[in-house]
């Protein structure tokens, strides 16, 4: 299973990439405009053929919320266009899952972060734990599945 997740913005898109229980990498894309995002978007889903895709779903409480607003268009248009399935995470759902509390700051989420992984950008702490809140969420619903199918039996 590879997924990628993206923690959109027009300056900064965090992005995380798993590969089965593994995060195989972490980056920053940094485009110029929003084609340069587009196209930087479309190549790497190109490029790494997810089965599915994490984005951090719209925020409204932030200190810029159109650069996320248009940023996440631009991911779910090229999600869309490519018939590529995807969720969409909130961060208190995320963050939830990750850090053990919805609420967690930005100074938490980091610190947690770096204790298991080193990574420091903000960015990509973002995206590496909506991957990993996606996948212990996938499994739970999973089993859930499986468990109802067995009562059914």
């Amino acid at each position: 299973m590879r997924l990628i997740a993206f923690d959109p913005g027009l300056k900064n898109t965090g992005v995380a990439i798993m590969v089965d229980d593994s995060i195989v990498d972490t980056f920053t894309l940094r485009p110029n405009n929003y084609s340069d995002l587009m196209n930087r978007v479309y190549v790497l889903l190109r490029e790494v053929d997810p089965h599915h895709v994490v984005v951090e779903g719209t925020i409204h409480n932030s200190r810029n919320p159109e650069s996320h607003l248009q940023a996440h268009a631009i991911i779910c248009t090229a999600l869309q266009t490519l018939k590529i399935p995807y969720t969409e995470l909130v961060p208190s759902a995320w963050k939830k899952e990750t850090v053990g509390k919805g609420n967690a700051t930005k100074k938490e989420v980091a610190a947690w972060v770096k204790k298991l992984y080193g990574k420091t950008n903000q960015h990509e702490c973002d995206a590496l734990c909506m991957a990993l809140a996606w996948k212990v969420i996938d499994d739970r619903e999973k089993e859930e599945q499986k468990e109802n199918e067995e009562q059914k039996e």
